[in-house]
């Protein structure tokens, strides 16, 4: 996550809980709404959506 908060200016929060929802914009302009499960080094894990890396995110944001 730290690759992630030093990469992305608009990242909004820097932490997130297991279980909530977020939002995940990739470079590629994909966006996805699912839930934060883990993460790890250099990438995270969401329920639906699965292992994502780090480097192809561009930000990531609580989803309300």
């Amino acid at each position: 996550m730290q690759a992630l908060l030093e990469e992305s200016p608009v990242l909004k929060h820097s932490t997130v809980s297991r279980g909530k929802r977020i939002l995940v914009i990739l470079h590629d302009g994909t966006r996805m709404v699912d839930k934060f499960l883990d993460r790890g080094n250099g990438w995270i894990l969401l329920h639906e959506h699965g292992k994502i890396k780090l480097e192809d995110i561009r930000c990531v944001t609580i989803w309300r």
